[in-house]
């Protein structure tokens, strides 16, 4: 069996996502509860709503359409319209989970715990999706560069993808949470706003719009061989955007920690 090492920088890349992924994210957590006191209540809402319709429903659903040999064929004959029905059931499977989340377990709209929601949605994507896996293969490559004990035939592919993977893959993961996460900030303080002018359908659509092309833009994009720098880039500046936007529709709602006058 050929010999392989994990280059150091690819080594580099994964500490850094998981970095971002999360030590950032708690990091964030613990100033948010400190800043604005009880945000963990909504933080773990938010986390609910992507944990519950994404990977409880839709991604189980997924996988069991991905047996079928018509659903390979669809993707294969039909690639943009298949990228597009995939970016379209997230958006809805996510604006479901902060639908609800917002109108049956926060209920009281205000600025912090929609943001605080939308902080957990992105921080819990960001941690089972990304942070875990980066994580488990910082671990094996570990083991692989400093041979502390044999992995075996059976993890021996993990081996070769690792050693292989180019090193800025990993470094484009981490700056591609970071961008998520803001986003889906974004999304959930424009739902929480429009909620809490009593007009949650036009909120509803404007999110499944704005997510819908998001995450159809950055697919096709993918699909066609463009630069991850050029993808992770545009998903950095729609979280910078994202925020700019979040802290312009701070005004928009009733300040709450003014007290009532008696």
């Amino acid at each position: 069996m050929q010999i392989m090492t994990v280059p150091g920088l690819s080594i580099a890349g994964m500490i850094f996502t998981l970095i971002c992924s999360i030590l950032v994210p708690v990091f964030v957590w613990i100033r948010m509860e400190k800043e604005w006191k009880k945000s963990t209540i909504a933080i773990l809402f938010g986390a609910i709503g992507f944990i519950v319709p994404q990977l409880f429903i839709r991604s189980p659903i997924l996988s069991v359409l991905s047996i079928f040999p018509f659903y390979s064929e669809f993707a294969q004959n039909n690639t943009y319209l298949f990228y597009f029905l995939l970016a379209a059931t997230a958006a809805i499977f996510e604006t479901a989970g902060r639908l609800f989340v917002l109108k049956v377990f926060i209920k009281k709209i205000t600025y912090k715990n929609a943001v605080a929601a939308g902080f957990g949605h992105g921080m819990s994507e960001a941690v089972i999706l990304v942070g875990l896996s980066t994580a488990i293969n910082l671990g094996l490559s570990i083991v692989i560069n400093t041979k502390l004990f044999s992995l075996g035939d059976t993890l021996y592919q993990a081996t070769v993808t690792l050693s292989q993977e180019k090193s800025v893959l990993f470094f484009a993961a981490g700056i591609e949470r970071l961008g998520t996460m803001c986003f889906h900030i974004l999304i959930t303080v424009l739902l929480g706003f429009f909620i809490y002018k009593k007009r949650t359908i036009l909120g509803v659509g404007l999110c499944l719009l704005i997510h819908t092309a998001i995450d159809f833009t950055t697919v096709s994009l993918s699909g066609k061989g463009v630069s991850v720098w050029i993808i992770e880039g545009m998903i950095l500046a729609a979280g910078v955007i994202g925020i700019l936007v979040t802290v312009l529709l701070k005004n928009r709602f009733i300040q709450e920690d003014v007290p009532e006058e008696s």
